[in-house]
């Protein structure tokens, strides 16, 4: 118990730390709030709040100092963050707009997260496909002396220049996901280059005319998911809670003895799945991999293979599976999870 206590402060310590040195670099509320919810996994309107340091029962207190005939308590708070689960309550439309006022933002940054079925538009389906691509010949122009340079350059130095790079991108929360994609791409290029897998011609497809076969899009199961990896002759698993948010699928694992905990930021094209995952030891050593794996048709499995560094610097990979467990996120669900890892 004294640890988990620790753990807590640790980590308001530390989310109050990023939120003061991005308010003195300048940064918005809502920008700060889009790296919360990359970072530690939450929805807007807890990234909203977390940003100011403000627990619930705190932010209900400022919600009733600036509005008293109308109070409001922790349990108002804690029901509007955990909407759209079975254990949240929906908020209104005014109750959102307080909130914005609250917290200094517009409506809209209250649900960004929230669910989005544009691709049920056959016009914005047809806009998506539309949308002009840069040729092969156009994104490699002038590539030959930067990767000259890179052939020069160790590993460390690489990872400085991308951070510098991720910055300067706005929004901030946006940097992240270029950068996984990034990461995810070159490392998949590196292994079909080596002979492992074949890619397909970026413009061959569009030139041959064949069309990548789609698999109908089915709604996510979202829930608890068991995530089992091999890695140095030997296999770990998580249990992980899966959530889609933008046509993504993000994870976060459960707490387990040790520590070490996972998180997920998968891209789904058909019935590929690729993307990044990140693993905090107990001992502070984080990992960033990448991954490809192969959806199964009722979208309740996938099964591939990992890419990433190990602590000597050298490639290494293995096989990685994430399998469908439950539905249900409540506390007891949770708890029923939390520390079953192999």
């Amino acid at each position: 118990m004294v640890t988990a206590v620790k753990k807590r402060r640790g980590l308001r310590q530390e989310q109050a730390d990023l939120s003061r040195s991005m308010r003195a670099a300048g940064k918005t509320w809502v920008e700060i709030a889009a790296v919360f919810r990359e970072r530690y996994g939450v929805n807007a309107r807890t990234a909203l709040r977390l940003v100011r340091g403000w627990s619930q029962p705190e932010a209900a207190e400022q919600w009733t100092r600036r509005w008293p005939d109308d109070p409001k308590t922790l349990k108002n708070i804690s029901y509007w963050e955990n909407w759209p689960s079975s254990t949240g309550r929906e908020p209104s439309l005014p109750v959102l707009g307080r909130l914005a006022e609250l917290y200094e933002c517009a409506v809209t940054d209250l649900i960004v997260d929230g669910p989005d079925h544009r691709h049920l538009d056959a016009a914005h389906g047809a806009r998506e496909r539309a949308a002009p691509m840069p040729v092969l010949d156009e994104l490699t122009t002038g590539l030959d002396p930067i990767l000259d340079r890179l052939a020069d350059t160790d590993i460390e130095r690489i990872a400085g220049i991308g951070l510098v790079w991720a910055q300067r991108l706005r929004p901030l929360g946006y940097a992240y996901g270029v950068l996984m994609k990034l990461s995810a791409g070159l490392a998949l290029a590196a292994t079909a280059h080596s002979g492992l897998r074949g890619v397909p011609d970026p413009d061959g497809a569009d030139r041959d005319g064949d069309l990548p076969v789609r698999v109908p899009r089915r709604p996510w199961p979202t829930g608890i998911w068991r995530m089992r990896y091999q890695e140095g002759g030997s296999a770990a698993e998580h249990q992980v809670v899966l959530r889609e948010h933008r046509g993504r699928l993000l994870g976060q694992s459960l707490p387990q003895p040790g520590g070490a905990r996972v998180r997920l930021d998968l891209e789904v094209d058909a019935a590929v799945v690729t993307g990044a995952w990140v693993e905090h030891s107990g001992t502070g050593r984080s990992a960033y991999r990448t991954l490809q794996l192969t959806l199964a048709p009722s979208r309740l499995s996938m099964r591939g293979r990992w890419l990433g560094f190990d602590a000597a610097a050298r490639v290494s990979g293995g096989e990685w599976e994430l399998r469908y467990l439950e539905e249900s996120v409540t506390g007891g669900a949770l708890r029923a999870y939390r520390g079953t890892a192999a």
